[in-house]
């Protein structure tokens, strides 16, 4: 509810009591609601709340006892109460726009946007100079990831009211999600202009910096935001992933167990523990992470995306099949999603239907890395060589130190018998990550064609020193042992 919402029901008090002289029944009734609301503002819920009930055992329809109880509801996180009461405030005074813009709020924590989207329109249609109102609208069209409507919302806000740091900030995460970074880093800054210790803002420009690659900039305004709200789950959960890119894997972790200490159901925090937990290697750690996720909301594609990954890693093929293909029902246009199944075909030996899932990742996101690197390698398993070395290369115009593509352009060098190009492929590989197991696999290999086969023991050795489980790496070593 608004903080100035007893205001509003009391000008309504005021209005309809100008139109006959008061009786001393609705004098009574008038003094308990104002009671009511010092009561509410106050924090002392319960005493509202009985104040509010004694006015509606005279009054059932009192628009303003019902709308005030809607608000002590949603306080407590009985949504559905909340709504019910709001409607029926509603009923009572269909003309007050205060309760359509919480009637709306109600509605958006109830995940139900579409309704929300309506109610803050007949508010503004009732009184378009609220600019709360179309900060609340923009809100609910950013809850239906529509940022450029609620870009909108926001800027006529900031034209009703220029200083409200609410909306800056709002206006910031929106133009953040239409990649507008710098423009958005200029709005979260304003917000913080006019609010100093506004910890939304904060984290919005946290998030924003980090996007950006400035990590120390992005680190220093997360924690500040924990400075001023420490129990706040999404910047925890977000500065754990700053620090996991950091390579501070273990206060990642530390972070992320915060955040789900401080937000026990919240979805993401389990699945950002997930990807840190696979950073360290703890992929078992990383399953279970990510099954609580979708436990908490089965329907984040993303997560399924992560765990089909993990299943991966696992060497748990059919299972990892099975949370791609429920990632893309869940999301048809998923290109990430699309990519891996394609990966995981390519492993199957399914090299056709391999192919198929990475051109349709393609055609969603045409630079898409790892559906360009496995394309080539499901193409050079086919023997189209050539295609395998066109989707390779466009893969290194976009990022010349492309571990995967560099190595899966060595083995197709290798196959084409172009072995000086193809070292150095893989030793460019290697330089760029150097832990790369497959890399020194594939270069052992191709050092040992090359007759050099103390400096293929000596690569598929470290392949197996980063990676003992690996089977590429362990069967070239037994062959070149055994000649």
């Amino acid at each position: 509810m608004t903080k100035d919402e007893g205001g509003g029901t009391g000008k309504e008090s005021a209005q309809n009591g100008a139109e006959a002289a008061p009786s001393i029944g609705k004098e009574a009734a008038a003094a308990d609601y104002e009671a009511a609301c010092r009561l509410f503002a106050a924090g002392r819920m319960a005493e509202a709340e009985a104040v509010l009930r004694q006015i509606l055992t005279s009054d059932p329809d009192d628009a303003g006892a019902l709308h005030l109880l809607g608000g002590i509801a949603l306080g407590r996180g009985r949504t559905a109460a909340a709504e019910d009461l709001v409607r029926k405030a509603i009923r009572s005074s269909p003309r007050t726009p205060e309760y359509h813009d919480n009637l709306g709020a109600v509605l958006l924590r109830r995940d139900k946007a579409d309704e929300a989207i309506a109610a803050f329109r007949t508010a503004i249609g009732l009184d378009p100079g609220v600019a709360m109102t179309h900060d609340n609208l923009g809100n609910a069209y950013r809850a239906q990831d529509r940022p450029a409507e609620a870009v909108a919302c926001y800027r006529r806000a900031l034209e009703i009211d220029g200083d409200y740091a609410s909306a800056w900030s709002n206006l910031g995460a929106a133009l953040a999600a239409l990649e507008r970074l710098d423009e958005a880093a200029s709005a979260l800054r304003r917000a913080l202009l006019l609010r100093p210790g506004f910890a939304e803002a904060l984290a919005n420009l946290g998030n924003v910096l980090h996007i950006q690659g400035k990590l120390a900039e992005a680190e220093e305004a997360m924690r500040r935001a924990l400075e001023i709200d420490p129990g706040y789950a999404l910047v925890h959960s977000n500065l754990g992933m700053l620090l996991k890119d950091l390579g501070r894997h273990d206060e990642a972790e530390a972070c992320l167990r915060r955040a789900i200490e401080a937000a026990p159901n919240f979805a993401m925090a389990h699945n950002n523990l997930g990807n840190a937990l696979e950073e360290k290697g703890d992929f078992e750690g990383a399953a279970a992470c990510l099954r609580r996720a979708l436990e908490l909301d089965p329907n984040l594609a993303v997560v399924h995306n992560n765990l089909g990954t993990i299943y991966k890693s696992l060497g748990r093929l059919d299972d990892a099949l099975a949370c791609y293909d429920k990632a893309l029902e869940i999301e048809p246009d998923f290109a990430d999603a699309l990519a891996n199944l394609g990966s995981v075909l390519y492993l199957q030996d399914k090299l056709a239907e391999a192919e198929e899932a990475m051109r349709r990742a393609l055609e969603i996101e045409p630079e898409h890395l790892g559906a360009l690197s496995n394309l080539g390698a499901a193409l050079a398993a086919l023997g189209r060589l050539d295609e395998a070395v066109s989707a390779l290369r466009r893969a290194l115009m976009i990022k010349p130190d492309f571990a995967d593509a560099l190595s899966s352009l060595g083995n197709v060098f290798r196959l084409e018998r172009k072995l000086d190009e193809a070292e150095e492929c893989l030793r460019r590989a290697i330089e760029a990550e150097p832990n790369f197991a497959m890399a020194y696999s594939n270069l052992g290999a191709l050092l040992c064609d090359m007759g050099r086969y103390e400096e293929a023991e000596e690569s598929l050795g470290r392949a197996l020193e980063i990676d003992p489980d690996h089977v590429v790496a362990k069967a070239n070593l037994a062959f070149l042992l055994l000649t």
